[in-house]
């Protein structure tokens, strides 16, 4: 009788730690450039904001001193 000895092919342990830690830098790297993109966007949001209160501020002012 012959046993017949069935090699799965699989990754190994090792492999995907290594793919994973390629993964991590490439990952690391993207954060890295969207980081500065994503502080001017919350810069300018801040910044319209406030112009935007300070439009309404302005026309309730002006509104205000039509009607006195």
């Amino acid at each position: 009788m012959k046993k017949s000895t069935k090699r799965l092919k699989a990754f190994t342990l090792v492999e995907l730690i290594i793919v994973m830690a390629i993964f991590s830098m490439i990952m690391f790297g993207a954060i890295m450039l969207v980081d500065p993109i994503r502080s001017l966007f919350k810069s300018t949001s801040n910044f319209e904001d406030s112009r935007a209160a300070m439009d309404n501020i302005t026309k309730y002012i002006e509104s205000t001193l039509r009607n006195a």
